[in-house]
Order: structure tokens, then C-alpha cells, then sequence
């Protein structure tokens, strides 16, 4: 899927007709358009069960390089299944994830040395904020967090014009997003342990599907399902 395509898909009427894998690849082209842009490899996005009773949209894990998404969500018939913009802000959020990742590091040159200096200092398992009951605004607060999020909503402005430029209609309105309260993008658990010298607390996943696609621009792309590779964060 192009681009292109993947903007239609976001146009909230298209969404609600998409299967699951329809949808997780478009995020996937969108992934791959965004990761172009920042000067980053690719992630893929791999389709997670695991979530079963669970409203979480996604994370990013780091030591696998791919964006989680939580498979029951993508259901026509779930909380959050027929909320385009949910999703989409969901594959910015974690694919800024990544980039903050390669920049701390030295995969990318981030140009802000010293908000690099604070990306890491926020990874440290001493210093990172775990989602959970009673702390949303300390976790929301947390820099890595706080970038992701005005990324996100900054990023979501700019490719709502793009989907006007490729849809040459008005914009439906949107259902779901601007609210990150059931966005899950605690891979800083993992970080801390990697870059902290924490206790390594991950596990294998199980089996899932994969996105289609994991190449930038791709003009088609192969579904299926696959053996996720990435170790996961125990929760």
C-alpha cells in the first residue's frame, strides 16, 4: 500500500468498511511515509493478541524494532475499533517512540543534543514513569511522553491536509483521538532495563500477524501470519 492509499484508508467512512488487516496496513504505510521523513529505518507493525482484555492501542518495542498494536482493537465491534484518528495518532505516537530511540542511541543525528541529553537521562529505569492508575498526568508529563504526544498532534494536523489534498473532498469528521488516555507506549520499561543496567524483564512473544509491508513506499505488499521475533515487556 502507497501513501497515498493509506490517507484514504484514515478518511473515518473508509476505516469503518476495513478489515483488521486492511487497517494495520495502512498504518504500516503511514509508519513507513513518517519513518522517511525523520530519517529512520522503517518498524514494522505487527498485530498483537495478547490484549484480549485490554483497551490498549500499541507500543513500541524496541529491541524487536517493530510498533505493537493491539489486534482486538482494530475489530469493527471493539472500544476503539472504528476510530480512524485513535489509530493513526497511535502509529506517530510510536513511531516517534523510535526515533527518540535512535537518537539516544546514535543511530540518527538528532539536531537538539541536549534534548537527546534528556531522552536518556528519562529512559533510565530509575527515572521513567510507568502507566497506571492514579499516575496519567506524571506519565503524561515525562519528556519522552511529552514529545511523543506533541508530535503526534502536531503530525496529525499536517497529514489531515494531505488526506484533503488526496481525497479532493472535505475531511469527514473523525472519530476517537486527541485523547491518549488508553494509548499504551510504555516501552520506556524496557529501555530502562536496556539503558539503566536494569534487570532485563522481557519475554518472547507469541505468535501474530504481520502488517503487510515493511519497506518505505512500497508499492504492494504481502500479508501474513508470522513467529514475532522482538522480546516484549513483562507486565
Amino acid at each position: 500500500m502507497t501513501y497515498n492509499e493509506s490517507l484514504k484508508c484514515f478518511q473515518q467512512s473508509r476505516w469503518e468498511s476495513l478489515s483488521v488487516e486492511e487497517k494495520a496496513e495502512a498504518m504500516q504505510a503511514m509508519e513507513n511515509e513518517m519513518a522517511l521523513r525523520s530519517g529512520r529505518e522503517p518498524c514494522k507493525v505487527h498485530i498483537s493478541r495478547e490484549w484480549c482484555d485490554d483497551d490498549k492501542l500499541g507500543v513500541y518495542d524496541c529491541e524487536s524494532r517493530t510498533i505493537q498494536v493491539n489486534g482486538w482493537q482494530l475489530e469493527n465491534l471493539s472500544l476503539h475499533g472504528n476510530e480512524a484518528d485513535s489509530h493513526l495518532e497511535t502509529i506517530l505516537h510510536e513511531g516517534r517512540h523510535a526515533y527518540q530511540y535512535d537518537a539516544v542511541t546514535g543511530k540518527i543525528d538528532h539536531p537538539d543534543k541536549q534534548e537527546v541529553e534528556v531522552w536518556t537521562e528519562n529512559m533510565k529505569e530509575e527515572n521513567c514513569v510507568q502507566p497506571g492508575p492514579g499516575n496519567e498526568d506524571a506519565y503524561n508529563n515525562q519528556p519522552i511522553e511529552r514529545d511523543a504526544n506533541d508530535f503526534a498532534q502536531e503530525t496529525m494536523r499536517q497529514v489531515k491536509e494531505e488526506m484533503k489534498q488526496a481525497n479532493g473532498e472535505s475531511l469527514d469528521e473523525g472519530s476517537g483521538g486527541g485523547d491518549f488516555k488508553s494509548r499504551w507506549s510504555c516501552f520506556t520499561e524496557k529501555l530502562g532495563g536496556l539503558l539503566g543496567g536494569g534487570e532485563d524483564n522481557s519475554h518472547s512473544r507469541g505468535n501474530g500477524e504481520e502488517a503487510a509491508g515493511s519497506e518505505a513506499h512500497s508499492q504492494e505488499t504481502d500479508g501474513g501470519h508470522g513467529q514475532d521475533e522482538g522480546q516484549g515487556m513483562e507486565r
